[in-house]
């Protein structure tokens, strides 16, 4: 009766020391792993790091710049370029006789956009800072050559800047004295407004900074007016300012037409029809003015133009309508004078703003709704005056 309990038992220890001998090789074996493997990310962590200041001091030395040819709907993260080499010279040095690529590598860190860097200091400050972007279009050539000459008239005064991702109308522009910046960021392939001001803010001092369609061609009419608005004592001081007028429709502007400001000017007096108080192609604002805060809507689409124009009054801005006195010649080619309808997207605006808010009234944006306009009295200097907005400015 011994003799099997024994077996047992024996059997019992042989277990016992078996499943010992496992739980020992298994736990050695984990061990042993867990500390290769922590050994081996310590050395990808240093050789990361490495790897990151190696890149660091490289993009510092680089000289390359970059501009794409296509608007990517975000380019909120890749830092800002400065071109300080023209596009023109780049080009130049294409011996392959190719398309130019130009590759942009950040050459030094700016602060955040929309934020005044340091070198913007360092620059002379002009009146204003005018900007606009535009796609290459054969039938509208004539157009946008009339703008590039039109606008670099205007300096010293008025800076004028193109935004594009085109390599070979940025070189236009930059031939013809206009600033070049790429597109950071637009929506469905355009350019998205609010980023444009800010961009612009950031990289040129000036008094005031505006976005302009880049088929509007304009006199001294407009640097009169903006000088007077300063000189005023009529406007309150210090608060936001937001400067729209109506157009003046003209067709087939030829290029003896757009020749000087004193041309266009006669142009649009004589051909010229004044547009819809519905319809705003520009809009000047104040270096403190609050882009910031505004939709990302883009331009050339129907519907921002009288939302921004409610919003700022809705905000208690300073709003100016200048239509008497500034000149915005509207160059009407077959297109007509509708083209922000009959775009790709064309409700891509007016959807944006649904979705933000309840009630949109754009009716309280119109031209005839801005809190104060400009008039030349009877020795031609020109006066501003309080408005008295009709009823269908309210509510906003």
């Amino acid at each position: 009766m011994t003799w099997p309990g024994k077996i047992v038992y024996v059997q019992l220890v042989v277990l016992f020391v078996l499943s010992t001998t496992i739980y020992v090789y298994l736990y050695s074996s984990i061990t042993m792993q867990t500390f290769a493997i922590g050994e081996v990310m310590k050395g990808t962590i240093n050789d990361i790091i490495k790897w990151r200041n190696e890149m660091g001091d490289w993009a510092q030395k680089s000289t390359k710049f970059v501009i794409n040819t296509s608007f990517p709907d975000n380019m909120q993260n890749v830092d800002k370029p400065i071109l300080e080499r023209s596009i023109s010279e780049l080009y130049n040095n294409n011996e392959s006789g190719k398309k130019l690529q130009i590759n942009i590598l950040p050459q030094r860190t700016l602060q955040k956009i929309g934020e005044r860097s340091k070198c913007i200091e360092c620059t002379p400050k002009v009146l204003l800072t005018l900007f606009t972007s535009w796609p290459t279009k054969a039938e509208k050539y004539t157009c946008h050559n009339n703008t590039l000459r039109n606008w670099a008239q205007l300096k010293p005064h008025i800076q004028p800047v193109l935004f594009t991702q085109e390599t070979l109308l940025a070189e236009e522009a930059t031939e013809k004295g206009w600033a070049v910046l790429p597109v950071r960021k637009a929506g469905r392939g355009v350019p998205i407004l609010k980023y444009m001001y800010k961009d612009a803010m950031e990289r040129y001092n000036s008094t005031f900074y505006a976005f302009s369609n880049g088929d509007i061609l304009y006199s001294q009419s407009l640097i009169e007016t903006l000088q007077t608005v300063l000189k005023s004592s009529q406007i309150p001081k210090g608060k936001p300012m937001m400067i729209i007028g109506r157009r003046t429709n003209v067709p087939d502007v030829t290029s003896a037409e757009a020749v000087s400001g004193d041309k266009v000017q006669k142009t649009a007096k004589v051909r010229g029809k004044i547009f819809t108080v519905w319809a705003e192609d520009y809009f000047i604002t104040s270096a403190n003015y609050p882009w910031k805060d505004i939709p990302e809507v883009v331009i050339g689409r129907r519907a921002y133009d009288n939302w921004l124009v409610s919003n700022a009054r809705k905000q208690k801005h300073v709003t100016i309508d200048a239509t008497d006195t500034l000149v915005a010649l509207h160059q009407t080619t077959k297109a007509g004078n509708q083209e922000g309808f009959k775009a790709d997207n064309p409700e891509y605006n007016h959807n944006l703003l649904r979705r933000m808010y309840r009630h949109l009234h754009y009716a309280a944006g119109l031209t005839s709704c801005a809190d104060y306009y400009t008039r030349y009295r009877d020795n031609k200097r020109i006066q501003i005056l309080k408005r008295t907005a009709p009823k269908v400015c309210s509510p906003f």
